[in-house]
């Protein structure tokens, strides 16, 4: 209201002024034509060969004075308007200065109230960041009944194994006695296929609370390729570390760091058994070292191994393995239990899911191993990063499961390799594991 009130003020105000200046225009043209009769009217006087009159010159007097009377009440007026203009423009300077300070006033509230309004909000973000970190905590807890009813379960699936496990056949050595025709008894040593009870051996761990249960998961097996993603893993570790102190600077010395720089198969004189794609490939191919870290992970290549495991030998990993009590394979390179197995996946998920360089790269070549046949199988659709060992004697698979709540797995054996009767009993098992960890959360 009082906006509009001030703003009728100001209009009033313009009017009175452009009154004044008309006025002002008029009065000097008056005056001009004044000065103009004068100037006639003088001519006219003076001039010899007029004829003048007492009664024309009366009346061009008459004429002047009464311009004359007309220029004072002007120039009355002019000096009325100029008094009310200098009131007006007083009164303007006046609501000026009283806007200003409403001005000034409103501001200052309007800041009062902003500071209070972000106030508002950071009590609301916390209140709600301390609310969700409540229900957080809640939903990523377990009770001890929840982990021992787990286990139970576990328990129950363990002890029918040795009965319910297929069979390992193997070759023994055994005495065969023979009878010769006149009673001679000959004792010759044979080779014969026998068949054993398999050793299995499991380990479960939930990533969000550490629970955990297992089968014979102390117990060090002979890993085949299992312990190339241990390996690998100590490796992208000890390089990721170079490359955040020093950068993609690589000294003399200092080039195995260097994951992009070529590398030369050399057909004749690298190792050429066992798994992988590189043997069979053209001598003198090239790739890079960053190329040899996924044959290994993805097809469990072993000539891109035996070519790490040259590079980098192994002082970080035996290092590693004592840093996280994985001991079985400080015994032997070769030799693991699945509790140290699953002690490796827990780092090389924290590993992968970190800012860590090579973290993501390493993540997506255990997601993309072209062994399928266990564990991948087991719990399909679910998401895997997964690792294989298979040898004489060795048949093994362990992944991180991407669950909602992820967790890992390992399953050893002594099996001399899957087929479909080995492939689907281990999937059972996994199977089962994987619907006790749900259960658990549900």
């Amino acid at each position: 209201m009082n906006e509009y009130k001030n703003n009728r003020e100001y209009q009033k105000i313009q009017k009175i002024y452009q009154q004044k200046k008309t006025i002002k225009i008029l009065i000097i043209f008056i005056l001009i034509i004044s000065i103009m009769l004068l100037l006639v009217t003088f001519a006219y006087i003076f001039k010899p060969e007029s004829a003048r009159t007492v009664e024309a010159f009366n009346e061009i007097e008459s004429e002047i004075n009464e311009l004359s009377e007309k220029n004072e009440q002007l120039k009355s007026q002019l000096e009325s308007a100029e008094k009310e203009n200098s009131e007006l423009k007083s009164q303007l300077e006046q609501i000026t200065i009283e806007n200003s300070a409403n001005t000034e006033m409103y501001e200052q509230e309007l800041s009062k109230l902003r500071t209070e309004l972000e106030e508002l909000k950071k009590n609301l973000s916390e209140e709600t960041e301390n609310i969700q970190n409540e229900n957080d905590e809640e939903k990523d807890t377990l009770s001890d009944d929840d982990k021992s009813k787990a286990s139970s379960k576990a328990q129950v699936i363990f002890a029918g194994i040795p009965s319910s496990a297929p069979k390992r056949e193997v070759e023994e050595t055994v005495e065969k006695e023979t009878v010769s025709e006149d009673g001679t008894v000959t004792v010759e040593e044979v080779e014969e296929k026998v068949e054993k009870e398999a050793k299995i051996s499991i380990y479960y761990e939930d990533l969000t609370t550490g629970f955990s249960f297992g089968y014979n998961q102390n117990n060090s097996m002979y890993s085949a390729s299992l312990i190339k993603a241990p390996y690998i893993l100590s490796v992208l570790e000890e390089v990721s570390q170079y490359q955040k102190a020093n950068g993609t600077v690589y000294p003399e010395g200092k080039e195995k760091y260097d994951l992009n720089r070529k590398w030369v198969f050399d057909k004749e004189n690298m190792n050429k058994n066992g798994s992988g794609k590189i043997k069979d490939m053209e001598d003198g191919t090239e790739m890079t070292y960053k190329d040899l870290v996924s044959y290994a992970l993805m097809y469990s290549d072993n000539v891109a191994f035996a070519q790490l495991r040259e590079t980098f030998g192994y002082g970080y990993f035996n290092s590693y393995a004592q840093k996280i009590g994985a001991s079985s394979v400080l015994a032997s390179f070769y030799s693991m239990s699945p509790a140290d197995a699953g002690k490796f996946l827990r780092c090389i998920y924290d590993f992968t899911e970190s800012d860590a360089a090579y973290g993501s790269f390493m993540k997506e070549c255990m997601m993309n191993s072209s062994f399928r046949a266990i564990i991948d199988a087991a719990v399909y659709p679910k998401k895997n990063a997964r690792k294989y060992g298979w040898d004489i004697d060795s048949y093994h698979d362990m992944a991180i499961v991407y669950d909602e709540h992820p967790y890992i797995i390992v399953v050893m054996t002594d099996y001399d390799d899957g087929g479909d009767e080995v492939n689907s009993y281990l999937r059972s098992i996994v199977k089962q594991i994987d619907k006790i960890h749900t259960d658990m959360w549900s």
